[in-house]
């Protein structure tokens, strides 16, 4: 978990990053913040431009970003980590998959 995403969405601050494998899963393409391919200089680079540009994108990413963040704090993935340790506790046999939140 990339936690200077996290950071940044918290922050209200646009996120313009490569896509490795998962990133997708924490920032969505033109909502939370701008992705391009891994290695990808040229792409990386216009959508930092891109942001600079269009003040209006900056604003929606920031906020899309900050109302997602919540889905990150304390409060609740406390809940979603006493429902796997309970589940674990109730029934030490379950696959992994069945304890995802």
């Amino acid at each position: 978990m990339p936690v200077s995403v996290l950071e940044a969405f918290a922050s209200g601050t646009p996120v313009i990053t490569t896509a490795p494998e998962g990133m997708s899963y924490l920032v969505e393409h033109e909502r939370t913040g701008l992705l391009s391919a891994p290695g990808d200089k040229q792409a990386l680079a216009a959508n930092v431009i891109r942001v600079l540009q269009e003040p209006e994108l900056a604003s929606r990413l920031a906020t899309n970003a900050y109302q997602e963040s919540s889905r990150y704090h304390w409060a609740a993935v406390r809940k979603q980590w006493l429902g796997i340790y309970e589940r674990l506790v109730s029934d030490p046999t379950q696959p992994a998959e069945v304890l995802t939140p």
